[in-house]
């Protein structure tokens, strides 16, 4: 380059919808973040061999269940919630880690049919006290909750290096995109 800079990988990602669409785009992008996470580690402690050049995640755009993933993925790669890791259940398996615990707990933990220890859960009819229409088949306060407490910003966000200060999000949730600029 001309100014004497690294070279830059830029990245977009655009993430369909459909329910488990939704959640394997999740995953890959928790595995996406990992994956930077460790360039990033061996870059600044010196590792031979690597590529000479930076990457930036410069777009993160999805409709419907990707567009759920892409706003909560924004949040949680600003969040520095630490890494978790813990065995399978299914004996020989891979162990189960994640990186972006929003992303997790909105796909995988907080969305049960039917919750062992009588909270709220998908089946539960508490949407519909007091004569409350009904909006889903599922218990719609349960999926409001778990939008609620995935988007809501805690704390101050700390973009890893890697996210350009810039960052572009779309979401296609109706017919009416909106984008937000990262700041």
């Amino acid at each position: 380059m001309a100014d004497g800079s690294k070279p830059t990988f830029e990245i977009g990602i655009a993430m369909s919808g459909a329910i488990s669409a939704g959640a394997y785009s999740a995953g890959v992008f928790d595995f996406l973040i990992q994956a930077l996470d460790a360039w990033e580690k061996a870059k600044a402690e010196g590792a031979p061999d690597l590529p000479d050049y930076d990457v930036r995640l410069k777009a993160l755009s999805g409709a419907s269940a990707g567009a759920i993933t892409a706003a909560i993925g924004v949040i949680a790669a600003g969040g520095r919630e630490a890494p978790a890791t813990f065995p399978s259940p299914a004996p020989g398996s891979q162990d189960i880690r994640f990186t972006l615990g929003r992303l997790y707990r909105s796909w995988v933990t907080r969305p049960t049919l039917v919750s062992p220890d009588g909270s709220p859960d998908l089946l539960s009819l508490e949407d519909l006290a007091g004569g409350r229409p009904v909006i889903s088949v599922l218990n719609a306060n349960v999926l409001t909750a778990i939008g609620a407490e995935a988007l809501e910003a805690t704390g101050t966000l700390s973009p890893r290096p890697y996210v350009a200060s810039s960052l572009l999000f779309q979401a296609l949730l109706t017919k009416h995109p909106s984008s937000v600029g990262w700041h």
